[in-house]
């Protein structure tokens, strides 16, 4: 995981939760992450990742709606890498200015570490719920308990999409951001899909998605190869009730159906 914590400017006290693998020369990929606020308040940012020589470019102005719907500042964020390949800098181009400046920020690099733990610690800390309340919450956010069981009801043990049915390679995927949900929406199965592992990666990081009818839709990003050697089915096997509808929109749009 890559921490950026701003500590002056417009994001003091905020801090970007990135996954580590943007690293790894990703090109022109979708991402959606995790934005920890001063009071540990969680939101989304969307961005554009790009990979060249020793530096990431992770545009935010590419999606200016999106990004403006939660607050977040329109510009570029630039991680520079150390000679090991690790973030080490980081650097802000505002949207409207002409050149990169030095970010107001510390960037930690922590390898292995699960993006999810942090809203769980966001959970454990607030205060006016009850231990089960909590406890419910923390197993929804890990795809477990009462949520991950209403969706192996709803979809009979297996993959939404591909029929797989081992269970320790099923994930129970939110289609409504975690962070934009209430807590009845967190906890609701109409709220989510089973999918197999690979592909809840893809869903997860909006490189596809589903539309209403169910149908099958794939970012740009990825290669015509790759989608041939996933060799994923088109159609979701069963069809969606209104319900799911209304929370899978959220992830349509973010994707940009």
């Amino acid at each position: 995981m890559i921490r950026v914590e701003w500590v002056t400017g417009e994001s003091k006290g905020y801090t970007d939760l990135l996954p580590d693998y943007i690293l790894n020369d990703v090109r022109q990929e979708v991402l959606v992450h995790n934005v920890m606020g001063p009071m540990g308040g969680s939101y989304q940012a969307k961005c554009v990742v790009a990979c060249r020589d020793t530096l990431v470019d992770l545009d935010y102005a590419a999606f200016p709606q999106f990004n403006d719907d939660r607050g977040m500042l329109l510009g570029v964020m630039r991680l520079s890498l150390d000679s090991d390949g690790s973030p080490y800098e980081v650097l802000w181009l505002e949207q409207g200015e002409s050149s990169f400046e030095g970010g107001d920020a510390r960037v930690r690099f922590e390898r292995g570490v699960d993006l999810a733990r942090y809203d769980i610690r966001a959970i454990e800390r607030q205060r006016g719920r009850t231990s089960t309340e909590k406890a419910q919450l923390i197993a929804a956010r890990l795809g477990q308990g009462q949520f991950r069981q209403g969706l192996s009801t709803r979809w009979n043990g297996s993959c939404a999409l591909t029929g797989l049915q081992h269970d320790a390679l099923l994930r129970a995927s939110h289609m409504k951001p975690w962070s934009e949900s209430s807590d009845a929406e967190r906890l609701d199965p109409a709220n989510g899909l089973l999918l197999a592992a690979h592909v809840d990666a893809l869903f997860d990081r909006h490189l596809i998605t589903f539309d209403v009818n169910g149908t099958l839709h794939w970012d740009g990003a990825v290669a015509r190869q790759d989608r041939k050697a996933l060799a994923l089915p088109e159609q979701l096997r069963l069809p969606l009730n209104d319900r799911e509808k209304g929370f899978l929109k959220h992830h349509s749009e973010a994707f940009g159906l």
